[in-house]
């Protein structure tokens, strides 16, 4: 794992060197938004989700309807950021989870995710 100094954007050359290619199942009570936490120690904080946003994405720069999917965060704390989005994959619905999506950009409780679209 590397943690890096400033934010690297994510951009369609970049996104298939680190997002699975396996089929997962994207399911919001299932799949989870991740952070790494590194104060002190490393630690892992998941969140629940929402894909209900009514548009909250719409005026994100470089926003993009193909590649991007808008959630609402449900992170009590709001302040954790480069979230990953983890499902579970592999065809099967039990099996482990895989990462499938990067946090691109976040306003309050909206974050858009830059994702990989092979879902089962």
């Amino acid at each position: 794992m590397l943690k890096l100094k400033k934010s690297v954007p994510i951009t369609l050359f970049s996104r298939p060197a680190c997002l699975s290619a396996n089929k997962y199942f994207f399911e919001q009570t299932n799949c989870k938004l991740v952070a790494i936490i590194s104060k002190g120690g490393l630690k892992v904080r998941t969140s629940s989700f929402t894909t209900w946003s009514n548009r909250a994405c719409d005026n994100f720069k470089n926003f993009n309807k193909n590649t991007d999917i808008c959630l609402i965060d449900y992170d009590r704390e709001g302040e954790h950021t480069s979230k990953m989005l983890i499902c579970p994959g592999d065809d099967s619905f039990y099996a482990k989870y895989i990462l499938v999506g990067v946090e691109s950009h976040k306003v309050g409780k909206a974050i858009s995710i830059t994702y990989y679209k092979h879902f089962v």
